[in-house]
């Protein structure tokens, strides 16, 4: 048997597997997993997809790869690294759409912070001032607050209904204020306001930084991501030619190529760790 078609269809049949667990075994709220990929749908603002339909789409994207790049060059080993890269495209273009759409939040963030201010120096309660925001707060959010409104008037208890809206958010940023708002109303105290205005004055320094730094690499990111996807494309043109495609068919084609795969991902990772620094992670998770 070819070593790399048996490679090739354990990767299928472990793709295979991973589409049908959610039906062969109950779900697990714990699971650490599911979780994070639940965290960001929520972050790429796909709230009522569910993580099987998503693991179905990434193993119909990896067999369009992996089936086209394998008939067009007639290389096995190149077939498996195009699988394998569209099982990841799904994923990565969710990420960096929830990247693109947290960079876009976070610069309206502050302006929750001063709507809140506003609305409780007025004289509004907590949950009130909350509410307002389905209304008065930035137009990016108000989708979210207006489920925070409806969970409300579902008689849903507030501090459920707080919960709801951090795991809608799944944002550092939200989690942030809705723990500071939930300690505030649990504890009491006059010192919610001033906390907010230094927490809104941090935001906005954060943001202006971020941004600065984000300038300043997004050429190197862009060039790094050049220099890893050039040598796949003369790959893919090389292998065009019958010669080629005979001697990249051989043991000594095929560990090449996979070695390639491997120092690719190696280098993409180093460079994606390398480019976000220092990490804004959410510090409190209720799900």
């Amino acid at each position: 048997m070819n070593p790399v078609g048996f490679v090739f269809g354990a990767l299928l049949a472990g793709a295979v597997l991973l589409v049908v667990t959610p039906w062969l075994w109950p779900r697990r709220r714990d699971r650490r997993a599911s979780g994070t990929l639940r965290e960001l749908l929520h972050q790429a603002g796909f709230h009522r997809a569910r993580i099987e339909h998503v693991l179905g789409l990434t193993v119909l994207f990896g067999l369009a790869g992996g089936g086209l790049l394998g008939f067009v060059t007639g290389v096995t080993a190149i077939g498996v690294v195009a699988f394998l890269a569209g099982c990841a495209a799904p994923i990565a273009w969710m990420r960096r759409r929830a990247a693109r759409r947290r960079l876009r939040r976070a610069a309206v963030w502050p302006d929750v912070f001063d709507h809140l201010i506003s609305a409780l120096r007025s004289g509004l309660t907590v949950p009130d001032a909350l509410s307002s925001l389905a209304t008065n707060g930035p137009a990016l959010l108000r989708d979210d607050f207006t489920s925070y409104v409806r969970a409300i008037r579902a008689d849903v208890p507030w501090d459920d209904a707080l919960r709801l809206l951090q795991d809608r958010f799944a944002e550092p940023i939200a989690d942030q204020l809705c723990e500071t708002l939930r300690i505030s109303r649990t504890l009491g105290g006059n010192r919610l306001v001033p906390v907010l205005s230094s927490s809104a004055l941090a935001l906005r320094e954060r943001i202006a930084t971020d941004a600065e730094i984000r300038a300043r690499q997004s050429w190197i990111t862009n060039a790094a991501w050049l220099g890893a996807a050039a040598p796949w494309l003369v790959l893919v043109l090389l292998n065009l030619r019958p010669e080629a495609r005979a001697a990249f068919n051989t043991s000594g084609g095929t560990a090449l190529i996979l070695s390639g795969a491997g120092a690719s991902v190696l280098a993409i990772v180093i460079m994606r760790r390398i480019a976000r620094g220092t990490p804004s992670t959410r510090w409190v998770r209720r799900s």
